[in-house]
C-alpha cells in the first residue's frame, strides 16, 4: 500500500477514535446526571445573631451532617447530586453566627457543603420553590443543635471530613470534534470518499438509534423513580408537613397569644344610636366577633366579654354602670390575657364630626399607649376615616385591667357617612382587619 495512502487510513482512524471518545465522555456524564439531583443556586439571609442558607435543587436529595472542631463546622454530603457551574464555590458571610460557605463535588456522585460556624444548627428538607426543591440551614441562637453521631467515612475505614475541596464541577466541556488539527486534511471536504460518508451515516444511524434507546430507559427510570416517589411520599409527607406547620407555628406572631376583646355597650344599653337609627351596640359586636375569627385562625387564644346582644355582670338589667364594667375588666383580668381591646363607636352633637381615636390610660403603661397607636394607625389605613390621634383617658375598663389596654373609638356613629361605614359588611370586615393588623403591629 502507498504511504500516502496508509497515512491518510491512519488519519482517519485517528479522528475517528478521539470523536467516540469524546461522544462518550458526554453521554457518560448526562446519563449519570440524569439520575442525580442539580444544585442550581445558593441563597442566604442574616439577622439578629442567625443565618438561613438555601440550596436550590432539581430533585429530591438525601444528606448526611458532621460537626467537627478546630476550626468548628458543619459538613453537609448531599448524595447523589452535583454541582451546577454557576453555584459558588466560596462565599464571605458577614454573619456572627457563621463565617463562611464552601462548597465542591467531593466525588461523582456527592456534593459537599461546609459552613464555619459553632452555632447550633436546623436543617431540613423542603419540596416545591422554583427548581423542585430546598434544602434548608437554619443556624443561629434559635435552631435546634441535632445529634452529630453520623460519621463518613472513605475506604479506608478513617474519618475524612476534610478531603480536599475540587474547584470544578463534574461536567466537561464536550470536544470540539469539528476542529481540525493542523497538518490534518479536512475529511469532511468534498473530496471525502464515499466510503467515508457511508461510515458517517451508519454512525448518525447508530447514534440514533442509541439515543432512542436511551430515551426509553430514562423514561422508564423516570416512571419507576416517580412511582417510589410518590409511594414515600405518601408514607412521609404528613410527618414532614407537621413538623413543618410546627416551625410555621413558631414563627406567627399571634401564636400562643391570649386577648381579650370587648363588645362596648350590649343588652339593655344600646350605646350610641346613629341618625338613621343604627346602635353602637350592634355595630361593636359584628366586628368583634369579625376579629376573633381572625385572631384564632392565626392561633390566638380569644377571650370575648360578649358574644352575643346581652349585659355582661350576673344582676343583668339590674347591674349599675361600674358593676357592668368591673365585670368585663374582671374576666381579661382572671383570664391573666396579653392584652386588652374594648370596642366603641363615637358621638357628637354635631353631625358634621368625624374620625377614628386611640385611647390608653392616662397613668398607665407604655405598652398601653402602643397598642392604642398600632391599632388606631392600622384601622384608618383599612377605613379610610380621619385619624383623631391617640389620646390619654380615664376610662374604667382601660384603668382597671391589669394588662395593656386600649379603648378604639372607630367613628363616628353620629355622622350619616361613618354610619354606613359601620352598619355595611365590607365596613365591618375592615374595622376588623384594621384592629387585627394593629395587633399583629403590637406584638411584632
Amino acid at each position: 500500500m502507498p504511504k500516502k495512502i496508509f497515512s491518510g487510513f491512519l488519519i482517519f482512524f485517528m479522528m475517528l477514535f478521539f470523536v467516540q471518545k469524546a461522544n462518550a465522555e458526554e453521554d457518560s456524564f448526562s446519563a449519570r446526571a440524569t439520575g442525580m439531583s442539580e444544585i442550581k443556586n445558593l441563597r442566604y439571609n442574616s439577622g439578629s445573631g442567625r443565618i438561613r442558607i438555601v440550596l436550590d435543587v432539581t430533585k429530591k436529595i438525601e444528606y448526611e451532617i458532621n460537626f467537627l472542631e478546630n476550626p468548628s463546622r458543619i459538613v453537609i454530603d448531599i448524595n447523589n447530586s452535583w454541582l451546577s457551574k454557576n453555584v459558588p464555590r466560596e462565599v464571605e458571610l458577614n454573619s456572627t453566627a457563621a463565617s463562611k460557605i464552601r462548597m465542591a463535588q467531593f466525588d461523582k456522585s456527592k456534593v459537599r457543603l461546609v459552613i464555619e460556624t459553632s452555632a447550633e444548627n436546623n436543617t431540613f428538607y423542603l419540596p416545591g420553590g422554583e427548581f423542585g426543591g430546598r434544602l434548608v440551614i437554619d443556624i443561629g441562637a434559635d435552631a435546634e443543635k441535632p445529634g452529630f453521631d453520623e460519621k463518613v467515612k472513605d475506604d479506608s475505614g478513617e474519618i475524612t471530613v476534610d478531603k480536599p475541596f475540587q474547584n470544578e464541577p463534574i461536567e466537561t466541556e464536550p470536544t470540539d470534534i469539528t476542529k481540525v488539527p493542523d497538518g490534518v486534511p479536512n475529511l469532511n471536504s468534498k473530496e471525502k470518499s464515499n466510503e467515508d460518508k457511508k461510515a458517517k451515516k451508519e454512525a448518525e444511524k447508530k447514534e440514533k438509534e442509541e439515543k432512542k434507546e436511551r430515551e426509553k430507559r430514562e423514561k422508564e427510570e423516570k416512571k419507576e423513580r416517580e412511582k417510589k416517589e410518590r409511594e414515600e411520599k405518601k408514607n412521609k409527607d404528613d410527618k414532614n408537613l407537621k413538623e413543618i406547620d410546627k416551625k410555621l407555628n413558631e414563627m406567627t406572631t399571634l401564636e400562643g397569644k391570649k386577648i381579650a376583646i370587648d363588645a362596648g355597650h350590649g343588652g339593655n344599653d344600646p350605646g350610641a344610636i346613629g341618625p338613621s337609627g343604627v346602635m353602637e351596640k350592634t355595630v361593636t359586636l359584628k366586628v368583634a366577633l369579625e376579629l376573633e375569627k381572625l385572631l384564632e385562625a392565626e392561633g390566638a387564644e380569644v377571650i370575648m366579654t360578649r358574644r352575643t346582644d346581652i349585659e355582661v355582670a350576673e344582676r343583668g338589667r339590674k347591674a349599675t354602670d361600674i358593676e357592668e364594667l368591673k365585670s368585663r375588666c374582671d374576666i381579661a383580668n382572671e383570664a391573666k390575657v396579653d392584652i386588652f381591646v374594648s370596642i366603641h363607636a363615637d358621638s357628637f352633637t354635631n353631625p358634621a364630626s368625624r374620625g377614628t381615636t386611640g385611647y390608653y390610660y392616662s397613668k398607665g403603661s407604655a405598652n398601653s399607649r402602643k397598642l392604642a397607636d398600632c391599632i388606631r394607625s392600622a384601622l384608618i389605613e383599612q377605613i379610610k376615616t380621619p385619624s383623631r390621634g391617640t389620646q390619654p383617658c380615664n376610662f374604667y375598663v382601660v384603668r382597671n385591667t391589669d394588662m395593656p389596654a386600649t379603648l378604639i373609638e372607630l367613628g363616628f356613629i353620629s355622622n350619616p357617612i361613618e354610619e354606613a361605614l359601620m352598619n355595611s359588611k365590607e365596613g365591618v370586615q375592615k374595622a376588623a382587619q384594621g384592629i387585627f393588623d394593629g395587633i399583629e403591629d403590637y406584638f411584632g
